[in-house]
């Protein structure tokens, strides 16, 4: 999903998967949050990366080493955006 999805959906009230109505103070609704929550504890039960579903070759986490990479990635974009605003 995008993000012009995402924040469209989030600024109309929509689950942002489904587009039925989020519940008050979430972005999904209580069926999407309930099914993401079963497809996390299943995947990581079974040696799955919780983001992406590709079977772990490492079980000390509950990423892949690809999805924990872009996520650094993502958080260490994120940390220099900050710092050069508030500059």
């Amino acid at each position: 999903m995008d993000k012009k999805t995402y924040e469209e959906r989030k600024r109309k009230g929509m689950c942002i998967f489904c587009k039925n109505k989020a519940e008050e103070g979430y972005t999904t609704c209580s069926k999407c949050r309930e099914r993401r929550k079963r497809t996390y504890h299943a995947r990581l039960k079974n040696g799955y990366c919780v983001r992406c579903g590709e079977k772990m070759t490492d079980q000390k986490h509950a990423s892949c080493f690809a999805c924990r990479m872009k996520r650094a990635e993502r958080r260490y974009v994120k940390k220099q955006l900050l710092n050069q605003s508030a500059t």
